[in-house]
């Protein structure tokens, strides 16, 4: 199943779902789950749809929580969401991400969170790791300019200050 998810392939989804006696209708949440995609916001509604347990919207409240953490950052309107991202799982155990550039059609920065590796080394620890792909970089003959800090209000400089990260993460933890 992994595999078609990877593949955004319903049909290859619905094909083992029934070779396995899967359930018809949770076979379909799987193949709309693959079809999720995009912004944020426009996301999380669909995610909280096709939910039907408790740790599944657990699963969408941590991610919710975490994009709201990044939605901080000036870079909040290049973050995207595709579930169809599997990545080794294997390897990873919770979130996967990749990072592109306008003008490289790979993916240049890949990475994820791999707690089973902690436990093989015995840590009871999480970890998030990346790669990024300095070789695909290099290639770039023009690479875009970091996005411009948004700057505070003069009203109150304190109120708008953009990288002020550690107040506004605190207070999504409470």
């Amino acid at each position: 199943v992994t595999h078609c998810i990877g593949e955004k392939n319903p049909h290859g989804i619905k094909d083992v779902c029934e070779e396995y006696g899967v359930e018809k209708s949770v076979s379909q949440k799987l193949c709309d789950f693959v079809q999720v995609y995009g912004k944020g916001e426009e996301v999380f509604s669909k995610l909280r749809a096709l939910s039907c347990t408790a740790e599944m919207e657990k699963a969408v409240s941590e991610l919710e929580e975490i994009y709201e953490m990044l939605s901080f950052t000036p870079l909040k309107d290049k973050i995207n969401f595709d579930f169809s991202i599997v990545n080794d799982m294997s390897y990873y155990n919770g979130i996967v991400f990749c990072g592109y550039t306008e003008k490289i059609p790979s993916r240049v920065l890949s990475g994820g969170q791999y707690d089973f590796l902690m436990k093989k080394m015995k840590r009871n620890k999480k970890a998030i790791g990346f790669a990024v792909y300095l070789d695909l970089l290099k290639d770039d003959p023009a690479p875009d300019p970091a996005p411009e800090p948004v700057k505070p209000s003069k009203e109150d400089p304190e109120k708008d200050d953009p990288t002020d990260y550690k107040e506004k993460y605190q207070t999504l933890l409470k």
